[in-house]
């Protein structure tokens, strides 16, 4: 369950497990003298793993998620093959709930994230990507022909990319192991589609605004983290945020506003259903968003904020 990715006339090896220990030792493979050598980088080391996933763009080789012989895990790291150092990426956005078994291939200098096996064994379907140019997740939809399934849930599958279709194939869901072969267009010819109406137009691109800095006039700082908003969608949902930046306040004239007493998950679910009066919990509250701590917090916020219908839910 270790990695191998090439890259000019090295293949780096990144362990996984050797049936006794998790490893995080790195190996590389001159593939012109058949020599192997232990690369001893410097940085910090991505912690030991094994069944993680890896992907070269560019000299960068990444690293992410995996298991650590107690829990999956969803961080990544990136090895600089030149200056052989590694950096733990850490990245905003929406980033994968913890897993192993994952595809990661490299689409147009971007990792794409596909599956892998979850909390008690759950089998993902999902497809992410990380930019390593603005260094942000985001989750992918995926439209598919009426005649064709969607891949189905699994881990331990492979993915490669021949031209702009993206092949998945194999793995496992549970004991069920597969054996087809999906098929997903990266780059799909446009379709002429019919107009939405313009309600359902402004709710898909309120929804595709949040923590947008694209036209946003407020980022918040909640726990060092960055939240970017748009003061007219807060003000006209909140009466709390119309008092602050429509009367004068001095908070009326920042552009960055510091919040010290809210934990960022809460906050940010708290930002989402103001943009879509939904709620949406990201994997670091994955299991624990109706904790009695978080609903608590949760009560707190919405009765600073004024959502009565936050506090109902």
């Amino acid at each position: 369950m270790h990695t191998a990715d090439a890259i000019g006339k090295e293949i780096f090896v990144f362990r996984g497990g050797n049936g006794k220990d998790y490893l995080n030792d790195l190996h590389s493979l001159n593939v012109d003298q058949l020599r192997w050598e232990k690369v001893d980088a410097k940085g910090l080391y991505p912690p030991q793993r094994a069944n993680h996933s890896s992907a070269i763009i560019k000299h960068n080789l990444y690293i992410f998620g995996g298991w650590d012989g107690t829990k999956r895990l969803n961080d990544l790291f990136s090895l600089n093959t030149i200056t052989l150092e590694w950096t733990e990426v850490l990245a905003e956005g929406s980033i994968p709930s913890p897993r192993a078994g994952m595809s990661l291939t490299n689409l147009n200098d971007k990792l794409l994230l596909f599956g892998g096996s979850g909390h008690s064994a759950l089998c993902y379907d999902d497809l992410q990507i990380y930019d390593p140019e603005t260094n942000r997740w985001c989750s992918k939809e995926v439209m598919y022909k009426k005649e064709k399934k969607s891949p189905q849930a699994r881990a331990g599958h492979s993915t490669n990319l021949a031209g702009t279709r993206l092949f998945i194939i194999g793995g496992s869901y549970g004991p069920n192991y597969l054996k087809d072969v999906s098929i997903i267009d990266t780059d799909p010819p446009p379709k002429i589609e019919i107009k939405k109406d313009s309600k359902e137009n402004l709710l898909e691109n309120l929804r595709s605004k949040i923590n947008d800095p694209q036209y946003s006039d407020i980022k918040f700082i909640v726990e060092g983290r960055e939240f970017y908003a748009h003061k007219i969608v807060l003000s006209l949902i909140s009466e709390h945020f119309q008092r602050m930046f429509c009367s004068g306040m001095q908070e009326s004239k920042k552009s960055e506003i510091i919040i010290d007493d809210v934990s960022y998950p809460i906050f940010s679910s708290i930002m989402h259903f103001l943009y879509t009066g939904e709620f949406e919990f990201g994997a670091e509250m994955e299991g624990q968003e109706h904790s009695l701590e978080h609903l608590h917090e949760f009560l707190r916020l919405s009765d600073r904020y004024i959502l009565n219908e936050v506090k109902m839910y």
